[in-house]
């Protein structure tokens, strides 16, 4: 047997063995974000398998197929599962490896957390179909005008959306 075939040989077990090794990020590396526009538009499409878990100890604005935290819930390996805390750290971060060490392949946190989707969603400064879908409301600003505090927005969004 020559050298083309054993290496031939071994890509083809290594194939085998893929599916039964784990995902793990690489050392070093944090956890992957998902944009507040791109977790709406895989809400809206249904993607299969999606959890969007709120670790929110009080939700003022509930996000579409958010469910609250149970630490002794498992996940399927197979699932996507979205993180979601007040501002997109902290607490998510922490859940985040731990449900990476269950298993859990596809796991993100929603970037700037429950603050992004009220800014990109629910009340954007540049509408967008995706926000419209979920009943946002464009933010009008005047030119050097910053947004609301984070307590005013959400008073403002409470109970828009799906």
């Amino acid at each position: 047997m020559n050298v083309r075939h054993l290496l031939a040989l071994a890509a083809a077990f290594g194939g085998f063995l893929a599916p039964f090794g784990r995902d793990q990020a690489p050392a070093g590396t944090g956890p992957a974000l998902v944009a507040p526009l791109e977790l709406a538009g895989w809400i809206r499409d249904r993607r299969p398998g999606l959890r969007v878990v709120d670790l929110r100890s009080t939700i003022e604005v509930r996000l579409p197929r958010g469910e609250r935290f149970v630490p002794e819930e498992r996940f399927a390996p197979q699932s996507t599962v979205v993180l979601v805390s007040e501002d997109g750290a902290g607490e998510s971060q922490r859940i985040w490896a731990r449900l990476r060490a269950q298993g859990v392949r596809d796991l993100r946190i929603l970037e700037r957390g429950a603050e992004g989707w009220i800014d990109d969603v629910l009340s954007p400064t540049t509408p967008s179909e995706l926000s419209r879908y979920f009943g946002g409301v464009p933010r009008l600003l005047a030119p050097g005008e910053t947004a609301p505090p984070r307590k005013v927005r959400a008073a403002l969004v409470r109970g828009r959306g799906c």
